[in-house]
């Protein structure tokens, strides 16, 4: 997989935080601050995926799992949003 870029923002705050993912696709953005998030992520020759809605608590990992879609930019991929505590996370937000 390509390295996609991965932007969340804090939807009560309107603070942004951005990453990359790795070669393998994973990404981490540590040390949020509680509150609902946007997640979206773009990579080249794939839509871009957006999911709203992503709640992160004080303590919490928040894994969010994304499979991209073949396509041009100018298409949007949209989820749904289900946050799911995990001890052992490959993906989080």
């Amino acid at each position: 997989m390509p390295i996609a870029e991965v932007f969340v923002t804090n939807t009560e705050t309107g603070l942004k935080y951005e990453t990359l993912t790795t070669a393998t696709g994973n990404y981490t953005l540590g040390s949020l601050p509680a509150g609902v998030y946007s997640l979206t992520i773009k990579a080249a020759g794939f839509k871009p995926y957006t999911q709203e809605g992503i709640h992160v608590i004080v303590v919490q990992t928040a894994r969010v799992d994304v499979a991209l879609q073949v396509g041009s930019a100018s298409e949007t991929v949209t989820g749904s949003a289900t946050a799911v505590a995990d001890p052992v996370p490959m993906v989080m937000l």
